[in-house]
This record gives C-alpha cells, sequence and structure tokens, in this order.
C-alpha cells in the first residue's frame, strides 16, 4: 500500500499525447505482510479521495444476481460479510456462528449522515476430539487497501486481541469500456452483487492465488531518472525525445503526464510536468526505464503548455543521471521516492499512521502487488488491456491501492480436546448503494453463511441491535423490529441473506 503521490498535475497536456502497450514476462516473494497486533487501533485515516476518478462502467459480474429479492445488483457493491474459514484441515471441528448488525453509527449531521453498521460476527469452535487442534484461521475482508483502517475488521479470540497476519487476494473485478456498449477495458469493472463472489470464490482459481508467491521483476533494466527540473523562463513541461526499435525495447515510465510513441518510426516523447514552487504534492523525481536496448541519443526540450508546437517552445533544464538495475529494484527505488514525496503533501498527517505507511504493507509486498497487476493485465501480460496503454508505472501503483480485493487476517488458535474458543470479528461497514435513486431502495448490507469456508458449521443466528434510528424496508432475514423480532435462525441451506434499511429521520430535522 503506497501513498497518493500519483496524482498527476498535468493540465494542459495535449490529448494526443497517448500510447500503447507491448508486453515482456516476469517469474516469483511472499505474499503476505507485516503482522501487528490490535488493527485498528493506532489508524485514524484522512486519506485521499481520489477512487473516483476511477469510474465504474459496467458490473463484471453484469449486475444480476444476489442483490436482493429481485435479483438485483449496486452500484457501489461492498461485498458480503463473510464466513470464518481454516487454512488447515479442520477436522474434528465444529462451529458456531452468531452475527449481529448494530446500527448505532447511523449519526445525523446536518442534512447528511454516516450510514454504516457496528458489525459483530462471532464464533464459537468447538473441539470434540481428545487431543488439542491447533489451526490457522483465516478471516476474509472486502475492501481496498486505500481503505480506511477503522474499516478493518479488529480480531479477538476468547477477548484477547489477536496479532494478523495479512494475505491481499488479486483484484476482485475485471475491466469494461466507458459506457455498458462499449466493448474496450479501459475502466475498472467491479462485483456488484452476491453472485459476482459467489462465482469468484466458488471456482477456486482465486483463492488459491491468495497463498501464491508474487512474482519476481529479475529482468535487466537501463534507467534514466530526472530529477531537479526548472524553468528557465515561462516553460510548464519538459520533454524527453528519443527514438527506439520497438522490436528491441520496450518504454516503460514513472511520473510522466505526456506520452507519445509512433510503433512504425519509434518515436517516443515523455513529457513531465515543472513542480512550482510550495506545490509538494507534485512529483520532483521522473524516470524512464528501458527494457531491452538502450535508447542512445535523447533531447530535453521545455514547452509552454502541454502541446508540442514549435511555438510553445520555452527553456527548461533537468538533471538526467544514467544507470542500469533490474526492473523490481527500481520499482522498489520509486516507492521509496513517492512515501518520501507523501511525507512532504498537503495531504499527509505526520501524527495520523495511514494504512499506506508500511506499518501495514511493506514495500516489498507493495511492489509484489504491482508485479502482480502487471503479469495479470499490465506489460508483462500475454494481454496488455486498454486501461494500462502508455506501460506507466503510476498507473499501476495507484490501481493496486484502487483496486477491491479480499484480504484475508490469518491467526492461529488451539482449541483444547473437548472444549471450545469464541472468534469474533468486529468492524464498521459501509453499506451498498444506488446512486440513481431507485425507488424503494434503502441501504444495502448482506453476509454469506457458508461460501469459502472450510468449517462445518451447526447452527447460525443474526440480530440486529439499535434499529430505533433505521427501518428494514427490505430483507430475507426475517427480522420484525416493531414485533420484537430481532433475532432469528438462519437456515444453513440458505446461502445469501440481505436487508435494506433506511434511517429514520428525527422531527428535528425536518
Amino acid at each position: 500500500m503506497k501513498h497518493e503521490t500519483f496524482l498527476d498535475v498535468l493540465n494542459e497536456v495535449d490529448e494526443s499525447l497517448l500510447a500503447r502497450c507491448d508486453a515482456d514476462r516476469g517469474a516469483s516473494v511472499k505474499r503476505f505482510w507485516k503482522p501487528f497486533t490490535a488493527i485498528a487501533a493506532a489508524f485514524a485515516v484522512a486519506l485521499i479521495g481520489t477512487l473516483a476518478r476511477y469510474p465504474v462502467s459496467a458490473p463484471a459480474d453484469g449486475g444480476m444476481g444476489g442483490g436482493d429479492a429481485e435479483g438485483n445488483g449496486w452500484m457501489q457493491y461492498v461485498g458480503p460479510v463473510l464466513p470464518l474459514t481454516a487454512l488447515d484441515d479442520p477436522a474434528g471441528l465444529v462451529a458456531q456462528r452468531h452475527i449481529d448488525y448494530d446500527f448505532s453509527p447511523y449519526i445525523s449531521y446536518g442534512d447528511s449522515y454516516t450510514a454504516a453498521s457496528q458489525i459483530t460476527d462471532r464464533y464459537t469452535l468447538t473441539n470434540a476430539s481428545s487431543e488439542d487442534r491447533t489451526v490457522t484461521l483465516a478471516y476474509p475482508f472486502s475492501g481496498r487497501l486505500l481503505d480506511e483502517a477503522i474499516h478493518l475488521p479488529q480480531i479477538t479470540v476468547d477477548g484477547k486481541v489477536m496479532e494478523i497476519t495479512y494475505y491481499p487476494g488479486p483484484y476482485s473485478g475485471g475491466y469494461s469500456g466507458l459506457s455498458p456498449q462499449d466493448g474496450g477495458d479501459c475502466n475498472l469493472s467491479e462485483l456488484t452483487s452476491f453472485d459476482g463472489y459467489r462465482a469468484l470464490l466458488e471456482e477456486g482459481d482465486y483463492l488459491s492465488r491468495v497463498w501464491d508467491d508474487f512474482p519476481v521483476l529479475d529482468q535487466p533494466v537501463t534507467v534514466y531518472r530526472i530529477t531537479e527540473p526548472q524553468a528557465a523562463g515561462n516553460a510548464r513541461t519538459i520533454a524527453m525525445e528519443f527514438t527506439v526499435d520497438p522490436g528491441k525495447t520496450t518504454v516503460l515510465s514513472h511520473g510522466f503526464g505526456g506520452y507519445l510513441d509512433d510503433p512504425e518510426t519509434g518515436r517516443t516523447v515523455l513529457q513531465l510536468t515543472i513542480p512550482l514552487p510550495g506545490r509538494y504534492e507534485t512529483r520532483e523525481v521522473f524516470y524512464v526505464i528501458l527494457l531491452g536496448e538502450d535508447i542512445g541519443d535523447y533531447t530535453l526540450q521545455g514547452y509552454q503548455n502541454g502541446s508540442l508546437a514549435p511555438e510553445m517552445m520555452a527553456d527548461a533544464t533537468a538533471t538526467v543521471t544514467r544507470y542500469e538495475t533490474t526492473l523490481g529494484e527500481i520499482m522498489l527505488q520509486i516507492i521509496a521516492d513517492e512515501r518520501q514525496s507523501f511525507q512532504k503533501s498537503w495531504y499527509h498527517d505526520p501524527e495520523a499512521a495511514i494504512l499506506i505507511d508500511d506499518v501495514t504493507l511493506s514495500d516489498a509486498q507493495y511492489l509484489g502487488l504491482a508485479a502482480e497487476l502487471m503479469t495479470d493485465a499490465g506489460f508483462l501480460s500475454d494481454n496488455v488491456i486498454g486501461r494500462y496503454p502508455a506501460r506507466a508505472l503510476q498507473d499501476i501503483f495507484m490501481d493496486v491501492l484502487a483496486h477491491p480485493r479480499l484480504l484475508y487476517l490469518t491467526f492461529e488458535v488451539t482449541v483444547p480436546a473437548g472444549g471450545s474458543i469464541t472468534v469474533e470479528s468486529t468492524l464498521l461497514r459501509a453499506p451498498h448503494r444506488d446512486l440513481d435513486g431507485r425507488a424503494g431502495r434503502g441501504d444495502g448490507y448482506d453476509m454469506a453463511t457458508a461460501l469459502g469456508s472450510a468449517l462445518t458449521f451447526t447452527a447460525q443466528t443474526a440480530s440486529v441491535s439499535n434499529t430505533d434510528v433505521v427501518r428494514i424496508v427490505r430483507q430475507n432475514f426475517g427480522f420484525d423490529p416493531a414485533k420484537g423480532i430481532t433475532e432469528v435462525t438462519l437456515d444453513l441451506d440458505t446461502a445469501h441473506y440481505w436487508m435494506e434499511v433506511r434511517r429514520v429521520r428525527v422531527e428535528s430535522e425536518e
């Protein structure tokens, strides 16, 4: 998880500075990241609301199935509360589960409110055998690496907060065009319904990849590191131009806002924005990374804006340092540069630990997730998608943070012979939502009874608390708070339970 200095401040970039893609392949670091205790305690996050620049144009699962009684999906689907599972053979163990949705976090702030439920997901694991059983358990959580830490589950066993090791799964969605009718793949296409998660987990490939090693980026590269870009006059950008043989050289970059290449002539132009004084959020270090042959001669030319027109030329300077390394090493250097830059940015709170600090995700793990994405869909893939046409590493790094995925929180427990332990997860869960004002639709919450779990469940129950602040408008749980029915027994043969609620407005808000 890395900070968000991936904002490109190229306000006047010529739209013709586009790019195409090619590929190479890499090959394998462990994907878990640093364990630590009391997960949510130290994290008050005020973090980068840049996810909006990644619009979702079409659901990866077609938007149908598992959202509600009619099978409608959601425009913003947080994902179901998934059950605890065991990574070791759980033979001899049986589980009972109780999940509670506490709606007290629905707090009014003037004309707006926080729509979140405090969820307590409690398990009683019983060992009927004559020997103690030590197993590794995993609690799955759907989220993003940019999510606020307050939304991460906290796990306790018999009341003791557990030390957790996190395993992040790959991106859970797909890619789509600019509209449902467009067959392109430039936008993220996220799961919008329970059926999407059912398909994701029942096929088995996703779960196996969660525990796989990351690809290793050991390809040799030549690096041109550009620092100290300065305008001698009215220059706003600097363009680095050179010629390559596309069959022998793949050009990667980081930090540039403009990119132009001609596959026939090999002409390549990379354009950066000159940082403005006092604008610490503007990137100050830029990289050109070459897989294959070196570029030879190059030129640096300043421009008044993002145009490459001769009449827009202006004086500018920069320092260029050339060296050789591996792709993995230069990406680690970029991660370190971005972390340092973020520490100086206006949106960093030095007194608040945030999810993209290395206390939760090390540089090596962030590199691994980037390598995975590049191998799945980027320039190391056999099928490069349209979202990554320019081979710009900042696009990969930002999507690693923005992608929804399943995070598996793992911890070890010992269940005594003939005894039981209580495992409890508490989390603040945002609701599913539609943004098009569909009549009667409320804030959505749902859960899976057994999807993806290796445990044997003998009973499951569910309850709702503090329902005076909400009204349940649709559901399949069977709650009826007006009649005092706030706890129900779940049918283990029913894979999916869901409800929609609306906040009850008080007279003072009318």
